[in-house]
């Protein structure tokens, strides 16, 4: 078998591990400069993730979906003992990719709250659990914790 060819399963599916192609309307440029027309998206691809480089938050990817559209669900909770939520917050229909909403906006929205709920120095980040929920019924979420707020 050759090294460089494509992993192909049962002769019938080929992966392709490359990352996606960011797609626009043709009459939108992303910060990258290339504009794509509608008619050259391919069907058969999912959407990409944006990052930070193509993100424009002025133009609204509803209409015509160029982009994946999720949601994060947080809380902050305080472990005295037991374990008590101090605040849950919804970010809904972001297309920015995760980590760089994170580094951009996430990580300073639960410092403040954090400061806000817990204005006692005494009090630490002990760690961080995220959950990946997919909608597909045959797939399982993906769990990850991290110590403190360093999110690999």
């Amino acid at each position: 078998m050759d090294p460089d060819a494509p992993f192909v399963l049962d002769d019938e599916f080929e992966l392709d591990y490359s990352t996606p192609t960011l797609l626009v309307p043709s009459n939108s440029t992303p910060a990258s400069g290339r504009s794509i027309a509608r008619s050259q998206q391919p069907t058969d691809q999912g959407l990409p993730l944006l990052l930070l480089d193509d993100w424009d938050p002025r133009i609204d990817h509803e209409p015509t979906p160029t982009c994946i559209h999720y949601s994060i669900e947080w809380k902050l909770q305080l472990r005295k003992g037991r374990l008590s939520t101090l605040t849950e917050i919804t970010e809904e229909n972001l297309t920015l990719a995760p980590s760089a909403y994170w580094d951009r906006s996430l990580k300073h929205a639960l410092a403040a709250r954090v400061q806000d709920k817990l204005s006692e120095s005494r009090h630490q980040p002990d760690e961080t659990k995220i959950t990946v929920s997919v909608e597909k019924r045959n797939e399982r979420d993906l769990r990850k914790c991290f110590d403190r707020i360093n999110i690999e």
